[in-house]
């Protein structure tokens, strides 16, 4: 059953979620390896490179994503909220 405390809290964790992977893997950052540095690079610095960049991005997400949720549990009229559950027992 979907309601406004366990939305909230689903976005509270997601936001937490992509804080800690933030601070792992550090906030994504824009290219400029690729015109500083050799063109001979090591293929594994450029695999972990594409992993943090992912992750990163993951994470980013996430906060967006939990952020977004927090606001439409706080926005939405509770005769929406009844019409979310119909349609969802319906199915």
């Amino acid at each position: 059953m979907l309601n406004k405390k366990w939305l909230n809290t689903f976005g509270l964790i997601l936001g937490m979620a992509g804080v800690v992977i933030i601070f792992v893997y550090g906030p994504p950052q824009p290219v400029f390896h690729s015109f500083l540095a050799p063109q001979n690079q090591n293929p594994s610095l450029e695999e972990l490179r594409e992993i943090h960049s992912i992750w990163s991005r993951i994470g980013l997400l996430m906060i967006g994503i939990g952020f977004l949720t927090q606001l439409i549990a706080v926005w939405v009229k509770p005769k929406n909220w009844m019409a979310i559950k119909l349609a969802a027992n319906n199915n």
